[in-house]
């Protein structure tokens, strides 16, 4: 059986969620934004490459 810890990091892996984002309030949402991109981008690029 999976935790509920490795549930919620793949999760976040796969939806592109920034491992830190209890440190997001909403002054800091333009950089959660950034980081979301990034890690999308990251996501995309690694399927690309497993084609």
């Amino acid at each position: 059986m999976v935790d509920m810890e490795t549930t919620k990091h793949h999760s976040a892996e796969a939806n592109a969620i920034p491992a830190d984002l209890n440190k997001f309030d909403f002054h800091q949402y333009n950089q959660f934004l950034i980081e979301r991109r990034n890690l999308m981008a990251q996501n995309i690029r690694s399927l690309f490459e497993s084609l």
